[in-house]
């Protein structure tokens, strides 16, 4: 009501502004305008006049009449009827003037010209010209005189009329306002029912969380405007809620909602009078909020589980995957216990990728992207996915389709995640199709997708589809339909498309499936078919190295892995120690040439300490830092932190040999 009335008299006070606006305008642009129309016709008559006159001299002497000064200048005095100034010209052929009479005109002016004849030919022109200098000056006095007159009335008006306007619509609506501000201003929802239990008023919190408007649920019983159950479905309604009673608010309007609410009983003295006043609270957010925080907590323990259980994988796997490797090494290539240790190795690489994983989990999955061929790996981690279902997969993908610039694991995680989904959605069977594309992107082409060049991969189902209301919500976390689900496959989806820099999109129509787009960054080239590559060989070398490491079994095998290379290594089994030996033997024969450092060592000095000591006292120093953790940024960017290099566990002969070269070479 007091926006209402505010309304009106803002309407009002424009309303007076604009007539005074009128008021002070209207006179003296009309006044303006007549006069300057006077001036013109004025103008206009004195030039025909002077072109008459001077029409007659031409028919008397037509060739030398603009020469006849004494004629035309009395031509042009008997034009000086008035005491105007005015410029007066008479023009000859090609705009020569003949004869012209100054006068004091001042800028801006207007002229008029009226020609001379002759045989029905102009062969001249009479011109005058006056200033509207003093049009302008008058009209001015006028504007200042209206405008005075009108402000003056404004602001009458705005004192006496408006101001009495604004105290009766203030006075008329100061209850009504107070009391709706009042139960508004309550955060929580109010419901007041009179004495036969019938709703009379409704806040809109109670509005927002019943999803009954006020103007529908008037009238109508509370049970069925706030039907409040509990677990069983019981009504949770005695006569008189005590405080602080919980309960189901099962609405078909708004859901399912988890309700605080307090029933306050008044005596009834009428018809119409309340009986009761029943303040609520919905705690559904609340109460997912506290299962969302427990749930995150047992997600970061998990975390911290995996990447604990992921770097003692690894240790232990440096030792499996470097004794495969030195004693695939020592035997002769073509043999058949060769190729055995061959797929011993193939099968510990495997499980590498397997701890790897775990660690990108553990630290929140930063994607290690590369060039990657687009089609072979979402074929594979799409029939993988399917494997074992009654669910067929077609894949099809265009021609010259380009490569990937994104990390394989976690595109294949994307794509199982999908096609899972999809196999999910389908318990009696049918068909995931699985389709590929170039998708060149323009700026503004598609929302929330940046110009460059993608690759766009579909993959549909023949499900009963995402219902409307639920779609724009799945890919929030926790958030899932499934009884068993924790809602974090597809907001994982998201974020690792999101942390590519590309998208993905979901459709629906009703009961047609659904079909998930992803946008995946691509280099725009086709890959290149790869030669196969050669065995990579053990690069032999010399020096003596320093080795730090905690675990027995690294110690062991790393020691003779760098034997096999040419290497003369020490051992030790902490930071400090490390630090002590490399100070003993600097600057003797048994210098170091290189050292490698484990990043962590329970209960002792680690690789990165160990190292920042070492650089203060030998700034010279050639240091590798080796650990299961291969997302630790410390082996992600080594030279970041001045160290020569980086060495993942597990180890194998090759890739150590070509680590220990590269820190050996400067630069």
């Amino acid at each position: 009501m007091r926006l209402r009335c505010e309304s009106i008299s803002r309407i009002v006070v424009w309303l007076a502004g604009l007539l005074a606006l009128i008021m002070a305008a209207v006179p003296p642009l009309a006044w303006f305008g007549l006069s300057y129309g006077l001036l013109l016709s004025d103008l206009k008559r004195e030039a025909e006049v002077g072109s008459r006159l001077v029409t007659a001299l031409v028919a008397k002497n037509a060739l030398l009449w603009q020469f006849d000064e004494v004629r035309l200048n009395h031509v042009l005095e008997s034009l000086e009827t008035d005491r105007v100034p005015a410029h007066r010209s008479i023009l000859g052929p090609q705009g020569v003037v003949a004869e012209s009479r100054i006068g004091e005109v001042d800028p801006p002016a207007v002229s008029e010209a009226s020609p001379v004849w002759d045989a029905g030919k102009p062969v001249g022109y009479v011109e005058v010209r006056r200033s509207l200098r003093p049009l302008i000056r008058e009209a001015a006095i006028l504007a200042a005189v209206c405008a005075s007159v009108s402000g003056g009335a404004l602001l009458l008006f705005l004192l006496y009329p408006v101001s009495a306007l604004r105290k009766a619509l203030g006075s008329l609506s100061e209850e009504k306002e107070r009391a709706r501000t009042t139960l508004q201003s309550i955060a929580d929802g109010v419901i007041a029912t009179d004495a036969d239990g019938k709703v009379l008023l409704m806040n809109g919190v109670a509005e927002s969380v019943t999803g009954w408007p006020l103007a529908e649920a008037a009238g109508r019983p509370l049970e069925e405007v706030f039907p409040l159950r509990d677990a069983n479905g019981a009504g949770v309604r005695p006569p008189v809620l005590p405080p602080g009673s919980r309960g189901f608010l099962d609405s078909p309007r708004s859901g399912k909602r988890l309700i605080d609410a307090t029933e306050a009983a008044i005596a009834a003295r009428g018809k119409g009078a309340v009986k009761s006043v029943v303040v609520f609270r919905d705690v559904t957010e609340k109460s997912r909020m506290e299962e969302e925080v427990l749930r995150g907590r047992k997600l970061e323990s998990l975390g911290i589980l995996a990447g604990g259980i992921a770097h003692d994988f690894n240790n232990l796997l440096t030792g499996v995957l470097g004794n495969v490797s030195l004693a695939k090494d020592m035997m002769p290539r073509g043999r058949r216990e060769r190729m055995r240790l061959e797929e011993a190795e193939k099968a510990a690489l495997k499980a590498k990728e397997l701890a790897n994983r775990l660690l990108a989990f553990s630290k929140g999955g930063n994607p290690d992207r590369r060039r990657i061929p687009a089609a072979e790996v979402v074929r594979d981690a799409a029939r993988l996915a399917v494997g074992g279902t009654n669910v067929r997969c077609e894949f099809r993908a265009q021609d010259g389709l380009w490569e990937m610039f994104a990390d394989p694991g976690q595109i294949e995680q994307v794509i199982g995640n999908l096609v899972i989904n999809a196999v999910q959605a389908m318990p009696a069977g049918g068909t995931v199709r699985v389709e590929m594309e170039n998708a060149p992107v323009r700026e503004g082409e598609i929302l929330h997708v940046k110009e460059g060049k993608y690759v766009k991969v579909e993959v549909t189902d023949e499900g009963g589809g995402i219902p409307a209301e639920i779609l724009p919500r799945i890919f929030d976390p926790y958030f899932t339909t499934k009884e068993k689900g924790n809602g974090l496959g597809l907001a994982n989806c998201y974020t690792i498309m999101k942390g590519h820099g590309g998208n993905i999109f979901a459709d629906s129509p009703p009961g047609r499936g659904a079909t998930f787009r992803l946008y995946v960054p691509s280099t725009g080239r086709a890959p290149q078919e790869a030669a196969p590559a050669a065995e990579p060989a053990a690069l032999p070398g010399k020096g003596r190295v320093l080795l730090m490491d905690d675990e027995d079994t690294v110690r062991d095998v790393a020691g003779e892995m760098l034997e096999r290379l040419g290497y003369a290594p020490r051992f030790a089994r902490t930071g400090e120690e490390a630090i002590e030996m490399y100070a003993r033997e600097a600057g003797g024969p048994g210098a170091f040439d290189l050292v490698i450092l484990d990043l962590t060592v329970p209960g002792g000095m680690g690789g990165m300490e160990a190292s920042r000591r070492l650089l203060e006292d030998f700034p010279d120093a050639r240091i590798i830092v080796s650990s299961g953790r291969v997302n630790d940024p410390a082996m992600l960017s080594p030279g970041m932190h001045g160290l020569a290099g980086a060495a993942a566990k597990p180890y194998r002969l090759e890739e150590l040999s070509r680590v220990l070269r590269s820190a050996q070479t400067p630069g």
